[in-house]
């Protein structure tokens, strides 16, 4: 897979004329903006949180006719 991205960079950079370099910085604020899309406290209406702690894949995010809503998945009650 490696060597299959290094031959479509090496063919982009051929046919668009540019220099991709290997590396890159990572700016701060990119790394905060992104860590906003992943709450660990979910704030609802005034005065309803929700704390996640674990996999973020079992809640689904909606909507319907009555409004917006999570989903939470899980496998055991504790």
């Amino acid at each position: 897979m490696f060597e299959s991205f290094n031959r479509y960079k090496s063919a982009y950079q051929q046919e668009h004329e540019i220099d991709i370099a290997d590396d890159f910085t990572i700016f701060d604020s990119a790394v905060k903006k992104q860590a906003r899309t992943f709450k660990s406290v979910i704030k609802l209406d005034k005065n309803f949180h929700t704390y996640i702690h674990g996999d973020r894949n079992l809640i689904e995010q909606g909507a319907d006719e009555n409004g917006k809503f999570y989903k939470i998945y899980y496998k055991e009650e504790n």
